[in-house]
């Protein structure tokens, strides 16, 4: 069965080498010779633009002739000399996505300079001549270039209004008489609309909201089907059994790729044959059924390598390296992520970097090869600390610039009010010979004025105020950034500096490793903390609530922190009952919680202790989840400080200098638990221990 499946799938790649391709150059340089009409403008558009947008695109630089720039650039020059603005934006879009393709050498750094401007001047004229299809394709490839780059929210603040007007122009077409509907328009429509469905559902995929990329891949699916695209379909199967198997409802997943497969087979589809392979390997290798999952991987990675799709490739061999990882083939792994890693670096974005090299850091780390294991795990923490701190400041900045931009327009307001109070004096010494009448009515609008102005001050002052706390807020911000970067940082230069001068053995480079490790850790964690907490008194705190299952949460936090504990001998000890009731409230805010209390107790726990959890419904139908450890125990003084905002922030800049936590970690549970409806206490003491206990609301709590 499995040579007739080889032999299967050996003839599907051989039909594919036949027939896939470009389209035919030769047909587009007879158009390029004649473009003098604005028909020959539009053949070579079109022409070019099913190429640019072929789902078969392959990621070799050279893989673009670049002859198509020439042609699109030619086709942009005599369409200006036509004043087809048409033209123009079509040929726009197309030399934007010439430079976005040649741009995924990431090394280079090419994408914004060249391809930005000209997606931006399409997007620009076909918004103003009306040509919506050709407005969402170029904001589409912008969302797509920010989302490459790191920048979410500005992809998604761009995804938003294009998903909406694509709809909302679906709906004016259909809601005209059947005589003047354009079908043309509305079938171009929808398929814009199935790659922004499908855009969508991966920027929620990556924010770890996989209810809601479920939903966008699910309408994506649809639309698909509508299309009667094979290809479609079979893609978006993979993007739903994705979503599945991130909500861990592996037998959905797997019956949405055997779909998938077949249709794929079918259709002799290579390209998803080894998308959807792969992922039948990842669900495979979730479900611990390891040869299953490495038989499919291999499938997918013999196909990747006839159709030349290289970031296919490189996901594939990371999963395969993660597969020798499992079973502790240290030097397979190593060879495979190496591979991958040689692929992310040139084809992806620098943010998918963050955990490969922390993956090769760990692998070289079982591999006894030390020095190698602390280089990668010096990229790890580079990376991710560049893009917390870009975060944290891009935050920081962007509210300075709304509070600045509140005191100006109140300023505006308070100018035009004092022009008005000037106007309505004036008024006055006119008319000082009218009746007693007129006077008292003069005297009540000057009255009115001044109590305006007079409020209008007010308002400015706390303003003022508010944004000198701002200032404040972010001073201190930075001083701990500042202090607590410095201390781990330096120590990881002076550990490379000994490397480099082969003083230390192995042993003492492990420790050292682990040490830094440690606390490099811990400095990633408070940059988390500082941006939930910049955000929870900056911007306020968004929640969205939903059923949390508190066992399934415990035993999340505990996997990833369980590295840690396993160092010190600490024992984490899950006691929830499985079948209790779930909580209702935001997924992310308790999961900050959890994993907070969890770290500071195995920070404070010595070798040998223990950490325990318990949950239980109390009378008053909330849950009351606990974390218990045998640690150090904690002050009655303390007990009282840790979550009070006064005291933990006025303390904040001596204990920055002595190297202590500021307690943002803490007052950052408070503030989260009682955005939830909940309460958060300790009980304590000395050499003892300590026990932290929060409540939740259940969903049959809330709608009361």
């Amino acid at each position: 069965m499995v040579f007739m499946n080889r032999l299967y799938l050996s003839f599907f790649i051989y039909l594919f080498s036949l027939s896939v391709g470009y389209a035919n150059n030769d047909s587009l340089k007879v158009i390029y010779q004649n473009l003098n009409t604005r028909e020959n403008i539009d053949r070579l558009n079109k022409g070019l633009l099913a190429v640019f947008e072929s789902r078969y695109i392959p990621t070799e630089l050279s893989a673009v002739p670049e002859d198509y720039l020439l042609y699109a650039e030619k086709s942009l020059q005599i369409a200006e000399g036509l004043n087809y603005l048409k033209g123009q934006a079509e040929a726009l879009l197309i030399i934007g996505l010439y430079y976005w393709h040649k741009g995924l050498d990431y090394r280079e750094k090419v994408i914004e300079p060249e391809s930005l401007p000209y997606l931006e001047r399409a997007a620009a004229i076909s918004k103003n001549i009306g040509n919506v299809v050709i407005e969402i394709k170029a904001n589409r490839a912008m969302q797509k270039i920010y989302r490459e780059k790191g920048e979410t929210r500005v992809s998604s603040e761009t995804l938003v209004p294009i998903y909406e007007l694509s709809n909302k122009m679906e709906q004016v077409e259909i809601g005209k008489n059947q005589k003047n509907v354009n079908k043309e328009l509305i079938r171009e429509l929808r398929k814009c609309r199935y790659f922004l469905a499908t855009d969508f559902g991966n920027i929620y995929i990556d924010a770890n909201e996989y209810l809601k990329s479920l939903k966008y891949f699910l309408e994506a699916l649809v639309l698909a089907r509508e299309e009667n695209d094979m290809h479609k379909v079979a893609y978006s199967l993979n993007n739903v059994a994705k979503a599945y198997d991130k909500l861990a409802r592996r037998s959905k997943a797997i019956s949405q790729l055997e779909e998938g497969i077949s249709i794929a087979e079918n259709h002799k589809d290579l390209f998803c044959i080894a998308l959807l392979y792969n992922s039948y390997g990842e669900v495979k290798f979730h479900l611990n059924e390891t040869v299953q999952a490495n038989y499919y991987y291999t499938q997918a990675l013999a196909i990747s390598n006839k159709v030349n799709n290289l970031p296919l490739k490189a996901s594939i061999l990371r999963n395969i390296a993660k597969i020798y990882a499992y079973n502790r083939q240290y030097p397979q792994a190593l060879d495979a992520y190496l591979q991958a890693v040689s692929i992310y670096e040139i084809y992806a974005p620098r943010i998918q970097l963050v955990d490969m090299y922390k993956e090769l850091s760990d692998i070289f780390l079982n591999n006894k090869d030390y020095q190698k294991a602390l280089y990668y795990f010096k990229q790890y923490t580079d990376l991710k600390e560049q893009f917390l701190v870009e975060k944290l400041l891009k935050e920081i900045t962007e509210i300075e610039k709304e509070k600045q931009l509140e005191e100006y327009e109140l300023l505006k307001k308070n100018y035009a009010l004092a022009e008005s109070e000037l106007k309505v004096q004036k008024a006055w010494q006119n008319i000082t010979f009218i009746v007693a009448v007129i006077l008292a009515i003069a005297s009540v609008l000057l009255l009115t004025s001044f109590l305006q102005k007079q409020r209008a001050y007010k308002i400015l002052s706390k303003q003022k105020e508010e944004l000198k706390q701002v200032n404040k807020l972010k001073d201190k911000l930075f001083a701990v950034i500042s202090q607590d970067l410095r201390s781990p940082l330096h120590s990881l230069r002076n550990v490379v500096a000994l490397l480099e001068a082969e003083n230390l053995n192995p042993q003492e480079t492990k420790l050292i490793s682990e040490k830094l490790n440690e606390d490099l850790g811990a400095t990633l964690g408070l940059l988390d903390n500082l941006l939930y907490w910049a955000r929870s008194q900056m911007q306020g705190i968004k929640k969205e609530s939903q059923l949390i299952n508190i066992h399934e949460l415990i035993d999340e936090n505990i996997n990833l922190l369980s590295g840690n504990a396993n160092k010190k001998g600490v024992a984490l000890i899950n006691n929830v009952p499985q079948n209790l009731e779930p909580a209702y409230a935001d997924l992310n805010m308790i999961n900050l919680v959890v994993r907070n209390l969890l770290s500071n107790a195995i920070k404070f726990t010595p070798k040998g202790g223990s950490i325990s959890f318990n949950a239980k419904l109390n009378k008053d139908d909330f849950i009351e989840v606990s974390i218990t450890d045998t640690g150090i125990g904690i002050s009655k003084a303390d007990q009282e400080r840790i979550f009070n905002t006064k005291e933990v922030l006025s303390t904040s800049e001596d204990t920055i200098g002595k190297g202590e936590g500021i307690g943002l970690g803490l007052l950052l549970c408070k503030e989260f638990i009682e955005e939830n409806g909940g309460e958060i206490w300790v009980k304590s003491e000395i050499a003892k221990g300590s026990t932290f206990t929060f409540s939740l609301k259940t969903a049959s709590k809330d709608k009361n």
